[in-house]
């Protein structure tokens, strides 16, 4: 659920993003920032995680933590979810030097774990799901298309909103391998017209009767079914990598993917010009198979397994490739 409402906040900032920069002047977009910023800061004075607390022994702090992030369930039912918390962090923890060291990571299932997250994460970028977020605003205009680029940016938003929404509401119903590898799938045959019609568009062809209406309904399926490869790999990451190595996986993974960023932002517009925006979008497109085919693969199904039992599959997978 908290993972759903994060997606949910997340989806709600790209579409405030996408209004006050469509609706307000440059100069006054950072002070709108600033604002959210300074507001962010009062979570400073919020109580640490429970799991963190009981990963430094710290019982009774992390028991009032947990009380006050649930305190608007039963008494009876914060003490029982509190307890089996505690239960599950001190048998993850068992038998394991609190300090994180190279030799935790060597484990056939560590690796194969650290694989999977990095594939994963990295796809974001690789498929191309960030980058029509960063630069949809410029995508909508070289489409050609009559309605203002500004406003089918917020109609994007709108549409990743309403669909990231939906998935929130079945997340839990089906498998993550199910839900990624159909997110990938949706978002590939979503690429296709779109990078069909850049390619017409580039060669030119007249694609004026479709200018009105196939960019925006290829790029809402777009914005439709990349929810699960921005969300689910969180999701994948929190049930396959061992609670006490979380934290340093999670810190790894953000620095790869922001540097990924970085250079995909650096260097989208100069392969742009250099193969036109057709041959991008069909390297987005081939990326979205090849991953599909490594979860179809290599990622085991988290949904309500054990941690034991998913550490017992990575290996399971990671010997018959060694086979």
């Amino acid at each position: 659920m908290l993972g759903s409402i994060l997606g949910i906040v997340d989806c709600v900032a790209m579409l405030m993003g996408a209004i006050v920069g469509a609706y307000l002047p440059f100069y006054t977009v950072p002070y709108v920032h600033i604002l959210l910023a300074g507001i962010s800061l009062l979570f400073i004075f919020f109580p640490e995680s429970p799991e963190y607390l009981l990963l430094h022994k710290k019982i009774p702090e992390a028991q009032q933590s947990h009380n006050f992030y649930r305190n608007s369930m039963p008494k009876e039912k914060i003490t029982e979810e509190f307890n089996r918390l505690r239960e599950s962090i001190v048998d993850s923890t068992k038998n394991t030097k609190e300090v994180v060291t190279l030799k935790d990571f060597k484990s056939p299932s560590t690796v194969k774990a650290l694989v999977i997250c990095v594939i994963t994460f990295t796809g974001r970028q690789a498929s191309g799901i960030g980058t029509i977020l960063n630069f949809n605003g410029l995508i909508f205009k070289e489409t050609g298309m009559e309605m203002n680029h500004n406003l089918g940016t917020i109609i994007f938003s709108i549409v990743q909103l309403i669909s990231f929404f939906t998935m929130s509401l079945y997340v839990d119903k089906f498998g993550r391998r199910i839900q990624l590898i159909g997110s990938l799938m949706g978002t590939f045959v979503s690429y296709i017209p779109i990078a069909g019609y850049f390619y017409a568009q580039s060669v030119g062809l007249n694609v004026t009767a479709l200018s009105s209406w196939l960019p925006l309904v290829a790029f809402s399926g777009v914005a439709i079914f990349s929810m699960g490869i921005i969300h689910t790999p969180s999701i994948i990451m929190t049930e396959v990598v061992p609670t006490k190595l979380r934290g340093t996986v999670v810190l790894l993974i953000y620095l790869i993917t922001r540097v990924q960023s970085i250079l995909v932002l650096q260097f989208f517009l100069p392969l742009i010009e250099k193969f036109g925006l057709h041959t991008c979008i069909f390297a987005f497109a081939t990326w979205t198979i090849i991953e599909a085919l490594f979860v179809f693969l290599y990622v085991p199904e988290t949904k309500g397994r054990s941690v034991d039992d998913i550490v017992k599959n990575l290996v399971k997978k990671t010997n018959k490739t060694d086979c």
